[in-house]
């Protein structure tokens, strides 16, 4: 399992074996800058990534996506071991409330800031200093690196890497995978990629495949994502922020 810092910052990432086939076709160099990258984003060095340039950023975008999938498995594992924690702490709590009670009374007659129990508002401080609130800051990326990614939509070899990476990304859900890149489909790329980055597409493609309702499994109403829909701005939008589950 990931372990992890105090500041909540990963001490490493689990590398699946499914995942080199998305990689296997990089030259050595590119592939090695690959998880340089990595390891640089492991050491506090953020924004390392945006130095990164077409086949070598979508491929550490894609592993990006599946590490922070991990993550946020893992905080989640941890917020319900801090409540169970909390529940037994509570139940604790009230088994002595009697036995408190009897003990506080018998130091009526003491001096008055002895009967003064500070326990309480310090274990509520240190229940909410347990409580890991994920702060999540959007960064809109400037005209230039728009420029940057736009550039990379016409290279052959980028269409070829996305098409590969998106089928890899939806292989386990319900989302057909596509052949090619038509003219149509580069067109809402180019559209998507002056306000989103190539991370963005890939936690799109992510979260859809992970979504029971974009899957056609929804309880009350199905429907069928495709890559088509997905890439329509305010689908994709939608689908960033967590609109369908």
């Amino acid at each position: 399992m990931l372990n992890e810092t105090k500041n909540n910052k990963p001490k490493g990432y689990v590398i699946y074996p499914d995942q080199w086939k998305a990689l296997k076709g990089l030259p050595l160099a590119k592939l090695g800058r690959v998880f340089q990258a990595v390891y640089e984003n492991l050491n506090g060095m953020e924004g390392a990534e945006n130095e990164l340039k077409g086949s070598v950023r979508l491929a550490y975008d894609f592993l990006k996506v599946q590490f922070d999938v991990d993550v946020e498995k893992y905080d989640q594992l941890c917020e319900l071991n801090r409540r169970k924690a909390k529940r037994r702490w509570e139940k604790k709590k009230h088994a002595d409330d009697a036995a408190a009670f009897s003990a506080m009374h018998k130091k009526e007659n003491e001096k008055e800031k002895e009967n003064t129990n500070p326990t309480s508002s310090l274990s509520v401080d240190k229940e909410n200093s347990l409580a890991a609130i994920k702060e999540i800051s959007d960064k809109s990326a400037n005209s230039d690196a728009a420029a940057a990614r736009l550039s990379k939509v016409d290279d052959e070899g980028w269409q070829r890497n996305f098409v590969y990476v998106f089928n890899n990304l939806v292989k386990d859900s319900n989302i057909p995978p596509i052949n090619r890149l038509s003219n149509l489909r580069l067109e809402k790329l180019r559209v998507l990629l002056k306000d989103f980055t190539t991370k963005d597409i890939a936690t799109v493609c992510g979260k859809a495949a992970a979504s029971d309702f974009l899957n056609y499994r929804g309880t009350k109403h199905k429907f069928q994502a495709t890559f088509d829909w997905l890439m329509e701005p305010e689908n994709f939008l939608k689908v960033l922020e967590g609109t369908y589950r």
